[in-house]
């Protein structure tokens, strides 16, 4: 359990630089077909607003992490791991709208992808609100606050600034999500 732990831990590491380079990772679920892969990646093509999308196979997934970071690829295969590594898609967009961001949110959700990082709900949680969909963002507040308490001050620091920009309509409603998740208001 512990190798595993600590193989996740040193994953998660080298693959948050891959992360700061692209919009959104959506990790593929190992029993997903090719063909629905395939089938998302041009689904997320026709979206405005995404300006490149690349796919990345486990075996590109472990030959990039070998070249970037080959102690951690040792590591794998002196404990006879394989390759742990997720599939990937990459998403990157142009000018990102809120809009964009809520559909292909729902698209990733809907097919069983999630951030594999906390913090990279935070991105989700201003456009859902600022779309006007304050239930979805404080659902997605209250997801990465479970999946981290310490997500607290980043989760109440995104409602300041959508109640700063805040959504046309709302103002109160974003105040109540605000108290809801123990934020200042």
């Amino acid at each position: 359990f512990n190798v595993i732990l600590s193989v996740n831990l040193v994953t998660k590491d080298a693959l948050s630089e891959l992360s700061q380079k692209v919009d959104l990772i959506a990790y593929i679920k190992e029993n997903t077909e090719f063909e629905t892969v395939q089938q998302i990646v041009s689904d997320l093509k026709q979206v405005e607003g995404i300006s490149e999308i690349r796919y990345i196979s486990k075996e590109d997934a472990l030959e990039n992490l070998s070249q970037s970071h080959p102690d951690i690829f040792t590591a794998f295969d002196r404990f006879n791991l394989g390759n742990p590594l997720p599939a990937s898609i990459n998403i990157k967009t142009t000018h990102p709208e809120y809009q964009t961001a809520v559909a292909w949110a729902d698209e990733a959700l809907k097919a069983g992808f999630e951030p594999e990082d906390p913090r990279e709900w935070l991105v989700l949680i201003e456009a859902y609100a600022m779309h006007e969909d304050v239930d979805q963002a404080v659902q997605l507040s209250k997801t990465a606050l479970a999946e981290d308490k310490k997500m607290l001050k980043a989760v109440c620091i995104v409602w300041e600034q959508i109640q700063a920009k805040g959504p046309e309509r709302g103002a109160e409603e974003v105040k109540s999500a605000r108290l809801r998740l123990g934020c200042n208001p």
